[in-house]
């Protein structure tokens, strides 16, 4: 993990944080980050409690909803980055590539933070 965020750094620093391909695979390594922290930190302190839903369903319910929520917004990261190369790279998609202009890649973060911590 140490690796990728001195990764993410570096990506946050350079100059081409400006380009809408580099904001969209910034974000999504922040919140592939979040996955490990809540993929590994949470699920390691379960398996050392011993814990299931029936002895701690408070935290197995808020621990459910941010592994719900980080993988809700890890994938729609995928597809919006998928979509964002298909569209620079493919000629017939060219009646579509105002989408990624201007300040539209940050709105659609700014779109999947809401609607990853609403779900």
């Amino acid at each position: 993990m140490t690796v990728y965020v001195t990764c993410l750094i570096a990506m946050y620093r350079g100059p081409l944080i400006k380009i809408p391909c580099y904001q969209l695979m910034f974000y999504n390594g922040i919140v592939d980050v979040m996955d490990l922290i809540v993929g590994s930190f949470i699920a390691a302190y379960f398996h050392f409690r011993g814990a299931v839903f029936c002895s701690d369903p408070v935290i197995g319910q808020i621990a459910g909803h941010l592994v719900w929520s980080v993988w809700n917004g890890a994938s729609f990261d995928c597809v919006i980055l998928a979509l964002n190369r298909a569209v620079e790279m493919l000629p017939i998609t060219r009646r579509i590539r105002f989408i990624f202009k201007g300040n539209f890649p940050c709105s659609l973060i700014i779109r999947q933070l809401s609607r990853t911590y609403a779900t």
